[in-house]
């Protein structure tokens, strides 16, 4: 659900539902209905939401989660050809690491990548 991920990620960043909706330049109120699935947000607030806390709006809405947009629904895959569900998990893993670590598996992709990395 949505709503559960707008208040895990907003929980594990520190923030308050005050400061979210400010961010977002809305009322308390209308983000704690985020959170409660009494309502979803619109595209709009998505990706702000997404850009806030650093993930992609598929994280966010789960994959294929229909949202509404100008009343349309919609879905949240565009790419021609979807991340896997491993590549998925990576990415997500990747992200929860703090920057010393993520520049340290970065050093290690890139030597993968290149052929230098020797076991």
């Amino acid at each position: 659900m949505i709503g559960d991920k707008l208040r895990y990620l907003r929980e594990k960043n520190g923030y308050t539902q005050r400061k979210v909706a400010d961010f977002l330049n809305i009322d308390r109120s209308t983000y704690s209905y985020y959170e409660t699935g009494k309502t979803r947000p619109d595209i709009e607030t998505l990706k702000k939401l997404a850009n806030l806390f650093h993930v992609s709006i598929d994280y966010i809405a789960e994959n294929n989660v229909k949202l509404r947009s100008e009343g349309a629904a919609y879905t949240t895959r565009t790419s021609a050809e979807p991340l896997s569900d491993m590549e998925e998990n990576i990415i997500q893993l990747y992200r929860n690491l703090a920057e010393e670590d993520r520049q340290k598996v970065g050093d290690v992709v890139i030597q993968i990548l290149s052929g230098e990395r020797k076991e």
